[in-house]
């Protein structure tokens, strides 16, 4: 993911805890994606730097498979 595996990581872990909560699967995974994005602009904001989910498009879509691959 653009050289940030722990998004993938965030983004599996959300989903994870979404299904265990007994969130429906597709409700789960939009909650890994959005777990593993806002994360990434978090950590980019402190970081100073332009979060990359504004630079990269394909940052979500990435967010969203590896939340999609449980």
């Amino acid at each position: 993911m653009g050289g940030r595996p722990g998004a993938c990581l965030f983004a599996i872990d959300g989903t994870v805890k979404a299904l265990a909560a007994g969130v429906p699967v597709l409700s789960a995974i939009a909650l890994g994606t959005i777990t593993a994005t806002f994360g990434g602009m978090i950590r980019d904001i402190f970081a100073g730097i332009i979060p990359l989910v504004l630079r990269h498009e394909i940052y979500v879509t990435a967010a969203a498979l590896g939340a999609a691959s449980l």
